[in-house]
C-alpha cells in the first residue's frame, strides 16, 4: 500500500527509469467503468479500489488492496469532457499509464483516450477539484528524459507551456535562442563542451529552467542536434519520407509544393508544429521584408 508519507512522483520514475522495455505500449483506448450507486470501479476484467494522492489516481486490485495494478496522473495537460453519460479523458498527446506487470515494475503505456462510463459531472469536479486541494499539482510528469524516447512521449513532460505549444519546451526555447546568433561561426558544426551537455540533460530531465547565456552556444546547439537524433524513429517517420519523396518523383515544380503540403498535414501534430517552430525561425532569420 503506498502512503502519504512517500513522493509518489519519485517511486513511480525511479520505476519508470528501471523498466526494461524501452519503447512504452500505446493503446487507442482504455475503457473504465464507475458505478455511482455502490461507488465501484471495474473495467473488462476486474473490480478496483481507487484513492487520490498527491495528483494522482491510484487503482489497486479489490481483492489484494496492497497492489496498485496502474496510476493514472492528473496533470494539467489533461483535459475532461463529458459525452452521454461519460466522462472522456485526452491530453496534449495521449493520457499516460502506468501499469504494474509482476507485482513490482511498471511500465508506460500510452493512451490516446480513456473512456470513464456510466459515471456524471461529479467525476470532472473531482478532476479539476484535486487538481486544486493537490500537495503538489502535477503541471507535467518531470521524470520522464527529454532524449531517447518518442515525441509522443516527450510531449507528456516536456511541452513548452506559456503558449501551449506542442513543441518540448527546450527546442522550443534553443532554437529561438540560437536564431539570435546565427553569425556565430561554426554554429551547429563545432563540437560542445561534454560536462556542460551532461549539465544539461539533467537540468532539462528535472524541469528546470535554463539559463543559456551561462552556456557555451556550441554546447546548446549540438544538445539540440542530439535531441532529434535521438528520436526512436526520426522527427519523420521513414515511412512517411518514402512515401514523400515516392510522390514527388517527376512532378511539376507546382504539384511538389501540392503534394508537400498534403503530406506534411499528415504528419502529427507535435512533428508538424516542430517544422512550423524550425522553418519559421530560418525565414525570420534569413529573408527581409
Amino acid at each position: 500500500m503506498i502512503s502519504s508519507n512517500h513522493k509518489i512522483t519519485k517511486q513511480l520514475g525511479l520505476l519508470f527509469n528501471r523498466r526494461k522495455e524501452k519503447d512504452p505500449t500505446l493503446c487507442e483506448c482504455m475503457n473504465l467503468s464507475y458505478d455511482n450507486k455502490n461507488m465501484k470501479w471495474h473495467d473488462e476484467n476486474k473490480e478496483y479500489c481507487v484513492s487520490i494522492f498527491n495528483g494522482h489516481f491510484i487503482f489497486y486490485d479489490k481483492n489484494n488492496k496492497g497492489v496498485v495494478d496502474f496510476v493514472i496522473p492528473i496533470i494539467s495537460s489533461i483535459h475532461s469532457t463529458e459525452e452521454n453519460n461519460t466522462v472522456i479523458l485526452t491530453g496534449v498527446y495521449g493520457v499516460p499509464v502506468l501499469c504494474l506487470i509482476n507485482k513490482n515494475k511498471f511500465f508506460l503505456r500510452i493512451a490516446t483516450r480513456i473512456l470513464v462510463k456510466q459515471c456524471n459531472i461529479s467525476f470532472q469536479s473531482l478532476i479539476e477539484t484535486n487538481q486544486l486541494k493537490s500537495n503538489s499539482n502535477v503541471l507535467q510528469i518531470t521524470y520522464l528524459p527529454l532524449f531517447g524516447n518518442s515525441i509522443q512521449i516527450v510531449m507528456l513532460a516536456h511541452f513548452y507551456d506559456s503558449k501551449r505549444l506542442q513543441v518540448p519546451d527546450f527546442v522550443y526555447k534553443s532554437i529561438k535562442y540560437l536564431a539570435m546568433i546565427t553569425e556565430t561561426e561554426g554554429l551547429f558544426r563545432l563540437s560542445g563542451d561534454s560536462s556542460e551537455m551532461e549539465e544539461l540533460k539533467e537540468l532539462i530531465n528535472k524541469g528546470e529552467e535554463i539559463i543559456f547565456p551561462r552556456y557555451s552556444i556550441h554546447s546548446i546547439s549540438n544538445l539540440l542536434k542530439y535531441f532529434f537524433r535521438s528520436l526512436p524513429h526520426g522527427l519523420i517517420p521513414q515511412i512517411n519520407m518514402y512515401k514523400m519523396v515516392e510522390r514527388i518523383q517527376n512532378t511539376s515544380r507546382s504539384e511538389t509544393i501540392q503534394i508537400l503540403k498534403e503530406e506534411i498535414q499528415c504528419l502529427s501534430r507535435p512533428v508538424f508544429t516542430i517544422l512550423s517552430v524550425c522553418f519559421k525561425q530560418y525565414i525570420l532569420c534569413h529573408f527581409k521584408y
